[in-house]
């Protein structure tokens, strides 16, 4: 049987006043947090993709999330993609920076992602599932080179994918409104790097657009591009970096939330000119999922007298959970386990990359696979399944910079990778997908 069966549903996840942000504590609610699933499924494959606006996610969480989507809803836990926004702007749920995790609200974040899943997997009818491609221009790349080394400023000559990415989930014979439209932007939503106002960022903006155009009958499902070093272009009199105002990040919600919908209705079956419509995916070829967990290295790891020795106050928190670790465990890691998931839907590839992954990764792992025979489309995802840091590229680990050289910090990881990295992931995302193929 290769009837494609779909369905979708959100829960609400706000949280109470004055949990931490990264570097701040809340103190007050701008925008409803959400929970969103989307759960498809051919014969007696089915795979759910799951989003939360949230920061980030580390594995425990994951695994727990799967752990209830596998007995609640029956489909089993490699076959479930646990994404996060990475919305700034919500409170963190697992150790970041300075700031730690509220535990009951982490339970109740997980339970509302696991609840989203469950309730999407009883509610699927037949449906088609579509894939169009716009454009948005709001983010750059935030890698500067200067002859002082990388700096974190707009460099808009740098690595960038401006491509609006949108599959149109459609229940069979559907009268006007889809049943989910998953859209992907390769941007940080770090439109306020530091807010203590909780909020969804622009994913959220866009996502109350999309609903609105359809009549709040369908659920939008933001998926994170490959968007390590790629963020919102506000900047100021000096050229640098800035938050956003809140009626700018409306205006980024409308121009993103309309460029998916016009996005969804090219792809909706309604021809673009006479005598063409755009393909639509029914189940022939059915779904597949596999996973692999890449064995990252760090670099050279501090010792225990270069953690003493350290006075620097944005060290602080590192230093101490670093001897921690050296006195229960009597040594540092030499590096950690960073998942990759290809999920096959017919002629489509999502790949998920449990961390920050440089756009040039996203851009290369499509390469790799597009065009090769059944292929038509590939959409990378980082901030999935996990969160190992930051992902860079051999040639950013060279030169230095936040992400490739001081990030590992905020994560609390003993140093970043080796330049290994970049090829590791690239080479395990494409050999999955062949395999899949």
């Amino acid at each position: 049987m290769t009837e494609l069966l779909a369905g979708a549903a959100s829960v609400d996840v706000t949280p109470p006043v004055g949990l931490w942000h990264l570097g701040v504590r809340s103190e007050r609610i701008r925008d409803d947090l959400r929970a969103t699933a989307v759960v498809l499924a051919v014969g007696s494959e089915r795979a759910a993709i799951v989003n939360a606006d949230t920061l980030s996610l580390n594995r425990e969480s994951v695994a727990r999330i799967r752990q209830r989507i596998t007995a609640e809803a029956g489909i089993p836990s490699e076959n479930a993609t646990i994404l996060a926004t990475h919305t700034h702007s919500s409170p963190v749920a697992h150790p970041l920076g300075n700031s730690y995790p509220d535990a009951d609200y982490v339970r109740r974040l997980e339970g509302a992602m696991a609840e989203a899943a469950i309730k999407a997997a009883q509610s699927v009818v037949p449906a088609t599932l579509s894939y169009g491609e716009g454009y948005v221009g709001f983010g750059v790349n935030r890698r500067l080179r200067t002859p002082k080394g990388v700096v974190m400023q707009p460099n808009p000559e740098g690595p960038i994918d401006r491509r609006v990415r949108v599959w149109r989930v459609a229940a069979e014979g559907e009268a006007d409104a889809p049943l989910a439209v998953l859209f992907s932007v390769c941007c940080h939503p770090t439109s306020f790097p530091t807010s203590p106002a909780t909020n969804a960022d622009y994913p959220g903006a866009a996502r109350r657009v999309i609903e609105h155009a359809y009549g709040g009958e369908t659920r939008a499902l933001f998926l994170p591009g490959a968007f390590g070093n790629i963020r919102p272009n506000p900047n100021d009199e000096q050229g640098r970096f800035r938050s956003v105002t809140d009626l700018e990040l409306e205006r980024m919600g409308r121009v993103l939330g309309a460029e998916v919908v016009r996005v969804a209705e090219d792809v909706s079956g309604i021809p673009r000119e006479p005598g063409v419509v755009t393909p639509a995916w029914s189940g022939t070829g059915g779904i597949g999922v596999d996973r692999k967990d890449v064995p990252l290295r760090y670099r050279s790891r501090p010792s225990r007298a270069q953690l003493e020795a350290s006075t620097s106050a944005f060290e602080q928190t590192w230093r101490k959970e670093l001897l921690a670790t050296m006195d229960r465990e009597g040594r540092l890691p030499e590096g950690e386990p960073c998942e990759v998931q290809v999920v096959r839907l017919g002629p489509f590839l999502l790949v998920a990359i449990a961390g920050e992954p440089f756009v040039e990764i996203g851009q290369a792992i499509e390469e790799q696979l597009l065009g090769r025979a059944g292929v038509g489309a590939v959409l990378v995802a980082g901030y999935a399944n996990g969160n190992a840091g930051y992902l860079c590229t051999a040639a950013a680990y060279a030169e230095g910079g936040y992400e490739a050289a001081t990030a590992h910090v905020n994560y609390h990881r003993p140093a970043p990778y080796t330049d290994a990295t970049e090829s590791l992931l690239v080479e395990t995302a494409t050999s999955l997908a062949t395999a899949l193929r």
